[in-house]
């Protein structure tokens, strides 16, 4: 059994004014599976991985609740409320995860800007892309979008979603894009100039970047629609 507490309050509390954005002044982020999230600070934060630290105890209760063939029993009842309070546990210790590191970063105050890719998730996990979908799930880009936002606007801090196809880790600082990297390497030299990328480092720069320039052209936010991967 759980009890939740739901409190109501009014305020005379005014919504912080955000400030003006500045590139210097503006973080972006680079989401992925292997690792969550890359900042454009060349801060990595790794993938916690949740159902990995649960996933031999959760199979391990299943296979004991699938040996219930009565589901009006009693034993099956309690087995199957220990089955949901592991996925409750995996769910809530990853949401806990979330909640901590987005407040880190929105309360950051070297940065009045914060820009990132619209993943559209829920277009990913349902165009047949089952290699990635169950990691996308545990990861929670979805979550950390949403958290992102709400606390975004309530710190007064600017958000810059870009389109998810943007050649983020394919572009060079000197202006060269890579169409032959693939999704194995995770490290290139421009042909053009030389010069040596780690490609998650280098999208969330160029995130980044995108993102500054989108707010400077006064472009409204834009959903790109595609039934391709995301690039991680």
């Amino acid at each position: 059994m759980e009890y939740f507490v739901s409190i109501c309050y009014k305020t005379n509390e005014k919504p912080k004014e955000k400030e003006i954005p500045e590139l210097d002044k503006t973080l972006g982020i680079d989401l992925g599976i292997k690792t969550l999230a890359t900042f454009s600070d060349g801060i990595k934060i790794d993938n916690p991985k949740h159902l990995k630290q649960y996933e031999n105890k959760l199979i391990k209760e299943q296979q004991k609740l699938s040996r219930k063939p009565n589901k009006d029993s009693k034993n099956y009842q309690k087995q199957k409320k220990i089955v949901n309070k592991t996925h409750k546990k995996v769910s809530n210790t990853r949401k806990d995860f979330l909640h901590k590191l987005t407040t880190s970063i929105v309360e950051n105050q070297n940065y009045t800007s914060i820009a990132i890719e619209d993943l559209t998730v829920k277009d990913i996990m349902q165009n047949n892309f089952h290699s990635i979908s169950k990691s996308i799930s545990d990861v929670g880009w979805r979550m950390f979008r949403q958290m992102i936002e709400y606390k975004c606007e309530d710190k007064g801090k600017n958000l810059f979603v870009i389109g998810r196809f943007e050649p983020s880790s394919k572009l060079c600082i000197c202006g060269i894009k890579n169409d032959k990297l693939t999704l194995d390497e995770r490290e290139w030299v421009c042909e053009n100039c030389g010069e040596t990328h780690d490609r998650d480092i280098l999208a969330a720069r160029n995130i980044k970047m995108f993102g500054f320039r989108k707010y400077e052209s006064g472009q409204d936010f834009v959903t790109i629609e595609s039934q391709e991967p995301p690039q991680l």
